[in-house]
């Protein structure tokens, strides 16, 4: 290889790394030792976390804060998304939940059988699937 196509391969990839390349910050850590198994937003400033063992917390100020919200069921939590502007959550022992007032209180309901759900989607406001 010719020293002029190195310099343009490593070129390339210092400019591809510079462009795409986005730094994170800790703003505010969770008052937790357990993992983040799930995130996601409403709109720009209402968020959620599942957060492992029978946490939930939500933010209104796009991240900066976020405060623990009550799950009425003991669950682990695994995964959790928003579809006009509701929110979902899945976890172990088959749990659903489900939040109309943008995290406040949540809702759950027993999925058919026992086992862990795992991720949960939604292709549009009617159809989703875990």
């Amino acid at each position: 290889m010719s020293t002029n196509r190195v310099f343009l391969v490593i070129g390339f990839f210092f400019f591809m790394n510079t462009v795409f390349s986005q730094s994170w910050e800790t703003v505010n850590p969770l008052p937790t030792s357990t993992n983040i198994n799930g995130v996601s937003f409403i709109n720009a400033d209402s968020g959620f976390l599942a957060v492992g063992e029978d946490n939930i917390y939500r933010t209104y100020d796009g991240g900066n804060t976020w405060k623990g919200v009550p799950a009425i069921v003991a669950d682990y939590f695994q995964d959790m998304t928003s579809v006009n502007n509701k929110g979902f959550i899945i976890g172990h022992n088959a749990s659903i939940g489900r939040t109309d007032d943008y995290g406040k209180t949540w809702n759950f309901i027993q999925g058919p059988g026992y086992s862990t759900y795992w991720k949960i989607k939604f292709a549009d406001p009617l159809h989703g699937w875990i």
